[in-house]
């Protein structure tokens, strides 16, 4: 399965680097094709403008199937943003129902969705409006 993830982000990684997203960069974390440096730069007419922030993306070997994970490199304050610099939204949470935060299925992640930088869909970088209109106007989903 890990070989079959690996292809999906071989393709996304690519179709990054040639057309990249302004003010969001990607690189290999020591060429592995499942860990990616992220350096944001903060959206203007933010809180965040003109900040450079660094992240990991990070994808499970049975992806789709399961969520990536997003951890902020550098530290700031925001409500989605654990104090370890973890992202926490609904999107990127295992898929089912959790009776516990009340989250539905629909609103985790599930296997048909798959990162994919560009600009088809208006759903946000991570499912997160806040984070797009900070960060990154075009990294989103793909269904």
């Amino acid at each position: 399965m890990a070989s079959s993830a690996a292809n999906i982000l071989q393709k996304q990684f690519k179709e990054l680097t040639r057309n990249p997203v302004p003010g969001f960069a990607v690189d290999l974390k020591e060429d592995n094709i499942f860990e990616w440096d992220v350096a944001i730069i903060g959206s203007p007419k933010t809180v965040y403008e003109g900040g450079y922030f660094k992240a990991t993306l990070s994808f499970p070997p049975d992806y789709p199937f399961l969520p990536p994970t997003f951890r902020f490199n550098t530290e700031f304050y925001h409500p989605n943003v654990y104090a370890d610099g973890r992202l926490c939204i609904s999107i990127l949470h295992p898929p089912g129902d959790d009776p516990v935060s009340g989250e539905k299925a629909e609103e985790r992640w599930n296997p048909t969705q798959v990162m994919y930088f560009g600009n088809s869909l208006s759903i946000y970088f991570l499912g997160c409006k806040w984070l797009n209109s900070v960060f990154i106007p075009s990294l989103i989903f793909d269904f």
